[in-house]
């Protein structure tokens, strides 16, 4: 019978385990912190706010900080979509130092809508940018990550869509400057987006609260007298001048007031 050797994992392995517990995660939130609303009318405004939340290996929040993170904000319909609309962002007054931006607004996904930022990650113009002036530790702790609000944000309904749901999200710049952060306490080794985990986080979800809109139709045709009766226009065949059409609405064979004529 053959034997093999059951090697023991290195250390080194162990250490990129605890590095994948690291992270910075900016996502967007309704005030208070909820993720989902509900959309009803064009020019309703949905309120936002922009959250950076640090977590380090140790189980202690309060030793994490953030200086810089930079993206964009995209609205993305899915099944339909529940709205169209305009996203704007305003940076925090604690994250708006020298290079700080509050974002360009450009259609960065092409559905007609106009998001926030960039997608040219080589360049930093365009993409909303927070920059505090020194490393803040000063933010919200909860168990063992620190969280910052960024920023602030707003998407308004242009147009209502037929009922699926609008998902509001943060895309990262995808840049070795994107993003730098501290964790566990250790400013000799800082984070950056080449460096540690920086990422998007989960989708604020619209949704139409089940109202299906409906797709505006049309009724196009020609007044004919049907000489054969076999209910289509043959060449030949007269029209009918002087004749009132109506949408019979109740299909009750009368036109009643209300009741759409030509």
């Amino acid at each position: 019978m053959s034997s093999r050797s059951v090697r023991t994992p290195s250390p080194l392995v162990e250490q990129l385990e605890n590095r994948q517990l690291m992270s910075l995660v900016v996502d967007l939130r309704l005030p208070g912190g909820g993720k989902a609303a509900t959309v009803s009318s064009v020019g309703q405004t949905i309120n936002m706010e922009v959250w950076a939340t640090v977590k380090g290996s140790d189980a202690n929040g309060a030793n994490e900080g953030l200086q810089i993170a930079v993206g964009s904000m995209l609205s993305t319909n899915v099944n339909g979509g529940a709205a169209s609309g305009t996203l704007k962002a305003t940076l925090d007054p604690g994250f708006s130092s020298l290079g700080a931006s509050h974002g360009g607004q450009k259609d960065l996904d092409g559905d007609g809508d106009l998001d926030v930022g960039s997608n040219d990650n080589s360049a930093a113009d365009g993409f909303f940018f927070a920059r505090s002036s020194g490393m803040k530790t000063n933010g919200v702790v909860s168990g063992d990550n620190m969280s910052f609000k960024i920023g602030t944000a707003t998407f308004t309904v242009t147009s209502l869509k037929t009922g699926g749901q609008t998902n509001l999200l943060f895309r990262k710049r995808d840049y070795i400057s994107g993003a730098l952060w501290k964790e566990d306490g250790n400013f000799s080794t800082l984070k950056n987006a080449s460096t540690g985990s920086y990422s998007g986080g989960s989708a604020l979800v619209l949704s139409r609260g089940g109202v299906i809109t409906p797709t505006p139709g049309s009724i196009s045709g020609k007044a004919f007298k049907d000489a054969d009766k076999d209910g289509v226009y043959d060449s030949g065949e007269a029209g009918l001048g002087g004749a009132t059409l109506f949408l019979d609405k109740d299909k009750d064979g009368v036109k009643d007031l209300g009741e759409p004529t030509a």
